[in-house]
């Protein structure tokens, strides 16, 4: 117990501190964690403040912040299984704390500690001010605080639990290929991708019932229940969330339903906990152990980076350098591989809802769905373009060698763009497409025009955050990253622009949604979506206009700064 307190210690002083030579240490308190949790709770906590009294008039308080800790039971699970790959199975100090006189389970416990507290800075930023403001607007027991407070320390714990269970096989697996980044990226994206989607085709699958859209209680009553029996996908959490609500179920008492509730999702805490840490014991020494036999000097066959021109070599140079690091790969691809995703998941919620809907109520849902899509898709493509955020950083101190390449500067700056535009125009067609088909199949309505408007907005917001992105990581990249978490997480170079970045792809998106509903309701048609996008990608165009030209005068000066 006393090496494992001591070994969490010196981690956790790691984890929160800079030893930059000259300098005094200093606590990162993960400002990019905090910040992206507070843009996200300031959404919930306005929303849960006013709709509070409607959700206890409808009897949904506790499938709503079910709700609200399942994404953050989301969030958790696929950005800490990627800190426990990045900081537990492929960390560079392994070989050294499997050299140490402790136990290879005390080694384990401290760095999943870490991550836990880590992870949990998150869950408490983004859901006690949503929780909070839920429990005032809608009067809830003093039983509701207590839930939000075990949720808040629990709910993360259980996310750990499965995601230090995920990365198990997903070592396992990586560990027979030479590149374990790209493979174990691969994995990831798969397995996430998996379960968004059966969770959402079994919430669609819930929502038919065919009820008369003219009787407004009879479409708030199927509502209900579809989202109840949602809620099953969710059963522990949605347990606990009865239990803060005081609802019944169990029993006719309402306290002794209550300590059910709280009893099931307690019991399903220590479940995990008894079966999920036996098992990474098991396997973590196993698979170290496995890689320090197998670890051998990476090869790089010949020609492997050989192309036709110098550009192109670049350019799978930096493909591989992306790929060869899981935890980079992940944050850098996530948001072009999820975007078309979203693009099917997010209509397809509202699909089951069709036989409650007139055909004009649908096209009201159109002109508002999709605007609100192409935010999100925005968001995704635009805000969260960490391959060109990161294309010096990643390098870290190795960048210097850039100055001694025989190629000129513009030609390796622009194989850094080209690396970040090349996924992101590729996603933004498929998303489109991808958006376009799914209002066809749910609201019975296609609008090429808009498709094709909204397609310019994300091409645009593409190449705008990449020349945006490269001009700011080339004007302050962190080269001396430890890990990929201190280079994302614990840089304020790079969570900043991503927090702007976010602040436009939602307020462009607002717009959207605004324009769209009100030339709908006035003129019943949705030309002013399409008008508004196309608006917004000329500005986007002017704005990239003006962040290349001052990436092309300054990347010489740059470059010959960064590499001295």
């Amino acid at each position: 117990m006393s090496k494992f307190i001591l070994i969490s210690r010196t981690l956790l002083s790691m984890s929160f501190k800079k030893g930059i030579p000259g300098r005094r240490g200093y606590r990162l308190t993960f400002v990019g964690t905090l910040i992206f949790a507070g843009i996200f709770s300031a959404f919930f906590t306005v929303g849960m403040a006013l709709s509070g009294s409607l959700l206890k008039e409808y009897g949904i308080v506790a499938e709503v912040s079910a709700l609200l800790f399942s994404v953050d039971f989301l969030f958790t699970l696929i950005f800490g299984t990627i800190a426990i790959l990045s900081y537990l199975y492929y960390s560079k100090d392994n070989e050294f704390f499997l050299s140490l006189p402790v136990s290879a389970n005390a080694i384990l416990y401290s760095k999943l500690t870490v991550i836990y507290v880590e992870e949990a800075l998150f869950s408490v930023v983004f859901t006690i001010p949503g929780a909070i403001a839920l429990a005032i607007s809608a009067a809830q027991p003093a039983t509701f605080y207590v839930m939000a407070l075990i949720g808040t320390v629990f709910v993360p714990f259980c996310a750990i639990l499965i995601g230090a269970l995920i990365s198990v096989p997903i070592t396992f697996i990586a560990g027979f290929f030479r590149n374990r980044g790209a493979v174990t990226t691969i994995l990831l994206l798969a397995i996430f991708a998996i379960l968004m989607t059966l969770y959402f085709v079994f919430s669609y699958s819930l929502q038919n019932i065919a009820v008369d859209g003219e009787d407004s209680e009879a479409v708030i009553d199927a509502m209900y229940r579809s989202l109840q029996v949602a809620m099953y996908v969710i059963y522990p959490i949605y347990c606990l969330t009865r239990f803060g609500t005081l609802s019944g179920g169990f029993a006719d008492n309402v306290a002794t339903s209550a300590v059910i509730n709280l009893l099931i999702f307690m019991g399903t805490v220590i479940v995990l906990s008894l079966l999920l840490f036996p098992i990474s014991m098991l396997f973590y020494k196993r698979t170290m152990l496995r890689q320090a036999e197998n670890a051998s000097p990476s090869k790089v066959k010949a020609g492997e980076y050989v192309g036709s021109s110098t550009l192109s070599a670049l350019v799978k140079k930096e493909f591989r350098l992306l790929f060869r690091n899981a935890s980079f790969a992940f944050q850098c691809l996530a948001g072009v591989v999820m975007a078309p995703l979203f693009g099917v998941l997010m209509f397809t919620v509202t699909g089951g809802m069709d036989e409650m809907m007139d055909q004009e109520t649908m096209t009201i849902m159109y002109s508002v769905m999709w605007p609100f899509g192409s935010m999100i898709a925005l968001m995704m493509l635009g805000a969260m373009n960490m391959t060109a955020l990161t294309a010096v950083t990643r390098e870290g101190k190795t960048f210097i060698y850039s100055k001694l390449m025989p190629v000129p500067y513009s030609v390796q700056l622009n194989a850094k763009r080209i690396s970040a535009l090349l996924p992101g125009i590729i996603s933004a067609v498929l998303t489109t497409i991808v958006m376009t088909v799914s209002c066809a199949f749910v609201y019975n309505k296609v609008d090429i025009l808009c498709a094709i408007t909204t397609l310019l907005m994300l091409i645009a917001a593409v190449f705008l955050s990449t020349e945006a992105y490269l001009l700011r990581d080339m004007k302050k990249p962190r080269l001396d990253w430890v890990t990929p978490r201190d280079a994302i997480k614990g840089n304020l170079s790079t969570i900043l622009p991503t927090v702007i970045g976010m602040l436009v792809s939602m307020a462009a998106g607002i717009i959207n949604i605004l324009v769209s509903a009100i030339t709908n309701v006035m003129y019943g048609n949705n030309f002013g979506v399409t008008f508004s996008s196309l608006l917004i990608a000329l500005i986007f165009a002017a704005f990239t206009f003006l962040a290349h030209s001052r990436l092309v005068s300054s990347a010489d000066r740059c470059y010959d700064r960064l590499s001295a």
